[in-house]
């Protein structure tokens, strides 16, 4: 047991050199972060308009005036 733990502790050492991320030879090392700040030049926009009629043409209709209404109003945004 006491040859076990020998080699163990002669050996143990050795893989944390072999592990090592840093090469053996001359390096440089270069960390840093960086930043891009851009101004958004587009949006899309999607939305939905539902209407609930009797009839087919009295709903579309009325989501026509709904959309117009809104395009009508997007001057103002």
């Amino acid at each position: 047991m006491k040859l076990f733990i020998t080699i163990f502790l002669l050996f143990s050492p050795l893989t944390t050199f072999a592990n090592s991320s840093v090469p053996a030879n001359r390096h440089i090392a270069v960390q840093g972060t960086a930043e891009v700040l851009a101004k958004p030049d587009m949006a899309q926009i999607s939305f939905e308009v539902i209407s609930f009629k009797d009839k087919s043409l009295d709903a579309k209709r009325d989501v026509d005036d709904r959309v117009n209404l809104l395009f009508k109003g997007l001057s103002k945004y």
